[in-house]
């Protein structure tokens, strides 16, 4: 019935503890169709990790987080998709949570999110995403969505490096309601941490509200790569000054 999909890239230091979450905290095998790991191109030990778990490895043939949770999504043999992070773990109950939202006539929806770590700032982001009329979905937050409205809105828009989540589930809300499910998903700070959680999330808001305004894509990874140094999307071509070529001067030969 559920189809688990994990976007990866180089996440071997978490990839196996997620996935052996999930299966553990599965009670209702039946629930669940498959777990689905699209790697984007790791160089470390990610996708040895991943089979370990049983798990169906898959290669995207296309580049992004975006086109890896495309790729994922065509191959799913399941009704329902749940697009999750690779450090991001769900409530306990989470398989039969999506179960009873589907049953009630919800064909998308998100649990309310928490970070493993305590801060202030982070409180407030949790406090505004998990609100059931925030326009903010985080892409650690994950979300489920049935694989008939995913292909109907035609999945998740691969041009956008950034704000993909955000653009998806906007163009879901207009087709039915949201669900916000009980429990909370724990999502890693790591990000937050490594950069500063001050800086980091006035970046995010940023980039938030320029995505709102319609700015292109490049402006937003240049924020991000800039300010966070975060490895978002292609980086830019050096600019090449080319010198002119000498000018071979003319030989005169002075007559003997």
């Amino acid at each position: 019935m559920i189809s688990i999909i994990i976007p990866v890239c180089n996440e071997e230091k978490t990839i196996r503890n997620t996935i052996d979450y999930l299966y553990a905290h599965t009670p209702y095998k039946r629930l669940l169709k498959e777990v689905i790991v699209v790697d984007g191109g790791s160089t470390d030990k990610t996708v040895a990790e991943a089979e370990k778990t049983g798990a169906t490895v898959m290669f995207s043939p296309r580049k992004g987080r975006a086109a890896q949770l495309n790729y994922g999504a065509e191959q799913a043999s399941g009704k329902i998709l749940y697009f999750l992070q690779a450090n991001a773990l769900p409530p306990e109950g989470f398989i039969s949570e999506i179960a009873k939202a589907f049953s009630k006539g919800y064909a998308c929806g998100t649990f309310p999110m928490k970070f493993n770590y305590r801060h202030w700032l982070l409180n407030m982001l949790c406090w505004y995403a998990n609100k059931a009329s925030s326009p903010v979905c985080l892409s650690d937050q994950g979300f489920f969505v049935t694989k008939e409205l995913f292909e109907k809105t035609g999945g998740m828009r691969e041009d956008h490096l950034v704000m993909a989540n955000q653009e998806m589930i906007q163009r879901l809300k207009r087709y039915t309601n949201f669900a916000l499910m009980k429990g909370n998903i724990t999502c890693a700070a790591t990000r937050y941490l490594r950069s500063g959680i001050l800086r980091t999330e006035a970046i995010h808001t940023l980039v938030f509200l320029m995505h709102r305004m319609g700015y292109p894509q490049n402006k937003l990874t240049r924020l991000y790569r800039r300010f966070l140094r975060w490895n978002i999307g292609p980086k830019p071509e050096p600019t090449v000054t080319q010198q002119p070529l000498p000018v071979e001067k003319e030989l005169t030969i002075a007559s003997q």
